[in-house]
């Protein structure tokens, strides 16, 4: 064979091996493309079951804790999971969109399926809710039921995402094994061509084939090292050493990627903890034993302990082991337990630690759960030290209870004294505008070294008090004399700090302020500014308060003596209508008397008188009857006005009894039948009682319907105000409810006075009666139905004296 023929058939194997090399190259470059595919899909499977969990356990979240406190933000939060954002649809949908194999989709279903029965339950605990049924309510979610379709759900979900997680692991095993199947044909494929190079003619195989193959091992070689600074040698012709050559580039781009991501992963992890170092509370990471994990410096400086010292016991027995109050704390009561046992989140605003060297901490914590792989793993606690607050909530204890029994005055220098004597100040006090331009402040409580001293006034004018009376807070924490140069009390008090708020009236404007001063800077730890204003807002009220007194005195001197006017004025109306009663019932009827006596006479003495005439005579008598009828019923009315009553115990049914017997022959005419329940005793008027009941008996028999014996039930009970509450019902003409408020007023009737006889004051006497005995009378009724009047009355009445005090 000659050389040429050698070369030709060496030169064409070498380009097939060549080809079969880039081929592989080829062919790993899919296959990992197809494996990044086809694992994206996969995580999204899995992302998607893990949605499905989110959202069942997000509802299963929602309506428990709807059922617990019946908060409307979780009935709100539940239905906008399932009506809006449909998390769990979305993802089934999702999943049908990439084609899901039927079987694997039938575990999402079936899931689907169960959720949907527990949201028919969880609807049944909202109605029950809104019934107020709790326990019914938390049965349901919290039962054996709900649970058992909450672990069908999950179930399915978990089977799904191990078909999902299976699936994904043989796509990895099947990518690994054809990447070494590759790699290695690759490397053999490689090593053939290098053997058949060294047959080649020198000139060819040393310039075209041996350097270019060992330049490739080399930058292989260094890649494999970790040496992605290496440069790879791309051949510009396009032969076989190219395509390796890009490919090997291919492959140290692919290298250097992963180191950028390995890098940036290491930076993330880097800032992650240095935030968590860096932060000004504790964190601390448990395990499933309670043991420590992690611990950041914070909570090193405040506990004492180290990582090394916390890992091999229970950090419940080294920094949790009993109560504020030294009683052992048991590990089944402790918050962060179950946190990292039932992965619970709790929040507990108020407990203590115990540092190594023994002493307490207190402190306010977070205990929340860590699930890896939707496990379980254990428990984060951040805490923070809450030494400060207790001690501010105790001076301001101290101050409330120092000023809670003191008003006026003596409040205002307890105030002053406490504020100074708490916050370790030499100077505090209460000062109020004064002058016509109020440019001057006047003192009202003084504390300065030690001891309340006497009140003084002084100007604004150049002082830090003038800033604070532009309604706004005042505080310089040192060297306040140069600030203020021109204010001499200042040098002379020796003032260094200065913190003054405003005092407000109701309306907001500013009335004064108050004020504390030192000779060295005010302890910030105590935080001043709130402490001073929420006694400022305190000393705003009393100021308020006895404003309002002095103004109470002044409006009840005027009252006073306005009552006193009044009296004397009421005083002489009763005389003046007791003056008219006499003049009503002896020089008004007087006449009446002597036109029926005439009347009679004209009669007597004309007995020829013809049929007119007589009638003439007997209208004018009627007339006469009437009026004396309608005098006698003013006269009685005017005295419920003007006598004083005289309240008594007195026996209801004996007063009916007595009113039944004066009555019996207008109920033997009218054929009417009366029936009296027992009646209880009550304080009142018995003359005017026995007028009220009277008029009402008597106007159920007046008013009765023709062809129809009348009957009146007269029935009582004791209201739960102790009133007695009684009703008078009769069978008569009744009448239309509109005119119920009219029949009480004086003269008004219904009927016309041939139908029925009266004047038209009854229903009004009763009224006043009522009235004044601090009751009340109402009617029902409707035409042809008969009548129900009810009346109120108390059973004890109130006495009160002409000298009582307002």
């Amino acid at each position: 064979m000659s050389i040429f023929s050698a070369f030709r058939n060496i030169f064409i194997v070498i380009v097939v091996l060549f080809t079969l090399v880039s081929f592989s190259v080829y062919k790993m470059n899919v296959l990992e493309k197809s494996y990044r595919q086809a694992l994206s899909q996969q995580m999204e499977l899995k992302g998607l079951g893990e949605k499905l969990v989110q959202g069942s356990d997000y509802l299963t979240d929602e309506i428990r804790r709807y059922v617990q406190f019946g908060e409307q933000a979780h009935y709100d939060n539940f239905w906008a999971e399932v009506r809006v954002t449909r998390s769990r649809d979305q993802a089934v949908e999702r999943l049908k969109k990439l084609k899901v194999l039927p079987g694997e989709l039938a575990y999402i279903e079936k899931a689907k399926k169960h959720s949907d029965n527990l949201i028919e339950t969880e609807e049944k605990a909202m109605e029950a809710v809104e019934r107020k049924a709790f326990d019914e309510a938390r049965g349901l979610v919290f039962g054996e039921h709900y649970d058992k379709q909450k672990s069908l759900i999950m179930g399915n979900i978990l089977k799904f995402q191990e078909i999902v997680n299976t699936r994904a692991q043989s796509l990895t095993n099947h990518f690994h094994d054809k990447m070494s199947f590759f790699m290695m044909l690759t490397n053999l494929l490689l090593l053939v061509s290098g053997a058949l190079v060294l047959f080649l003619v020198y000139s060819i195989g040393i310039r075209r084939l041996l350097n270019p193959l060992k330049s490739l091992t080399h930058t292989m070689q260094e890649l494999v090292r970790g040496n992605l600074e290496v440069p790879v040698q791309v051949s510009a012709k396009r032969d076989e050493i190219s395509d390796i050559s890009q490919a090997l580039q291919v492959f140290k781009e692919n290298l250097i990627e992963k180191d950028i991501a390995e890098h940036e992963l290491a930076q993330v992890n880097k800032s992650r903890n240095l935030i968590l170092e860096s932060v000004g509370e504790g964190i601390y990471g448990l395990d499933l034993d309670g043991k420590v994990t992690f611990i950041n410096l914070m909570a090193e400086k405040l506990m004492g302990y180290s990582l090394e010292e916390l890992k091999d016991k229970p950090v419940h027995l080294l920094i949790h082991h009993s109560k504020p109050d030294g009683t052992h704390y048991p590990i089944d009561d402790c918050p962060v337990c179950h946190s990292y046992r039932d992965g619970e989140i709790c929040n507990v605003r108020d407990e203590v630690f115990w540092r190594k060297e023994g002493s307490s901490l207190p402190v306010e914590y977070t205990s929340t759960p860590i699930y890896e792989n939707d496990k379980l793993a254990g428990a984060v606690v951040v805490f923070k030290d809450i030494s400060e607050r207790k001690r501010v909530d105790e001076v301001m204890q101290q101050i409330v209870v120092g000023t809670a029994a003191v008003m006026g005055d003596e409040f205002l220098k307890s105030i002053v004294k406490h504020l100074a004597t708490i916050l370790r100040v030499k100077y505090a006090f209460i000062g109020e505008l004064v002058g016509d331009k109020q440019s001057n402040i006047k003192t009202l409580a003084v504390w300065a070294n030690g001891e309340l001293v006497e009140n003084f006034e002084y100007s604004l004018n150049d002082t830090p008090c003038e800033n604070v009376l532009e309604n706004k807070a005042c505080y310089i924490p040192n060297k306040v004399q140069s600030f203020f140069p021109k204010d001499q009390l200042l040098v002379e008090m020796e003032v260094e700090s200065y913190l003054g708020v405003p005092l407000h009236d109701s309306g907001k404007k500013c009335r004064g302020l108050l004020v504390v001063m030192n000779d060295m800077e005010i302890l910030e730890s105590l935080d001043p500014e709130a402490i001073v204003q929420v006694f400022a807002n305190r000393i705003e009220a009393e100021l308020e308060r006895h404003q309002a007194e002095v103004e109470l005195e002044k409006h009840l001197g005027n009252l006073e003596r306005l009552v006193s006017e009044r009296t004397a004025s009421l005083e002489r109306s009763n005389q003046s209508l007791s003056d008219f009663a006499f003049i009503a019932s002896h020089d008004l009827q007087e006449p009446l008397r002597k036109v029926c006596i005439f009347g009679d006479m004209l009669k007597e003495l004309n007995k020829d008188l013809g049929g007119k005439s007589r009638d003439c005579i007997d209208r004018m008598q009627s007339s006469t009857v009437r009026m004396q009828s309608y005098i006698d019923d003013l006269l009685m009315f005017s005295r419920l006005t003007v006598e004083d009553s005289q309240f008594v115990k007195i026996d209801c049914n004996k007063i009916i009894k007595e009113i039944l017997l004066d009555l019996e022959a207008k109920i033997n005419e009218s054929r009417g039948t009366i029936h009296v329940d027992k009646l209880p005793d009550i304080e009142a008027d018995p003359f005017q009682i026995r007028q009220l009941f009277q008029n009402l008996i008597s106007n159920a028999l007046k008013y009765r319907q023709e062809d129809v014996d009348p009957i009146v039930n007269i029935s009582s009970q004791l209201n739960d105000d102790g009133n007695m509450d009684i009703q008078i019902e009769d069978n008569g003409i009744g009448f239309d409810e509109k005119y119920k408020d009219r029949i009480f007023q004086l003269f008004q009737r219904l009927h016309g006075k041939s139908a029925y006889e009266g004047t038209g004051i009854g229903l009004s006497i009763c009224k006043r009666i009522v009235d004044h005995h601090h009751g009340a009378i109402t009617v029902k009724s409707s035409p042809g139905e008969g009548a129900i009047f009810r009346v109120i009355l108390p059973t004890k009445q109130v006495q009160i004296s002409a000298d009582r005090e307002f």
